[in-house]
């Protein structure tokens, strides 16, 4: 869910049914509520992160990372493979295969929508 409350900012929010997790695209925290405990704010740290989480964190903690730091972890992993010469299994950026993925589930939505009917990907990939 993307909303649209001031010029140039973005937030973006997972929400279940016991927890969600707001992130603000100009803030260097993130807001964590709970529905059976208190909410948290949660600062975006390389040293609280996983493996993965540390190895994107371009930045010290408090330091707000946004759309030039996403090219910055994307380029460090691709250029990291070209040297290795192979692709990482720590690589998270998108492969073809994600990317027909991608196309044959949007194949599927559109499908489903047309005939309005639930519809396989196998369905999606025949058409």
């Amino acid at each position: 869910m993307i909303q649209h409350q001031k010029p140039n900012l973005g937030i973006a929010a997972l929400v279940g049914s016991r927890e969600f997790l707001a992130l603000t695209q100009l803030g260097p925290k993130d807001f964590n509520g709970h529905r059976d405990a208190p909410h948290q704010i949660l600062h975006r740290d390389p040293t609280l992160m996983n493996a993965a989480g540390t190895a994107a964190s371009g930045l010290p903690g408090g330091h707000v990372e946004g759309f030039a730091d996403t090219f910055l972890a994307l380029l460090r992993q691709v250029y990291g493979d070209v040297v290795r010469g192979l692709r990482g299994p720590e690589s998270t950026y998108a492969s073809f295969e994600d990317g027909h993925y991608e196309m044959v589930f949007c194949d599927a939505v559109l499908l489903s929508a047309r005939e309005g009917r639930w519809v396989q990907l196998s369905d999606a990939e025949k058409s």
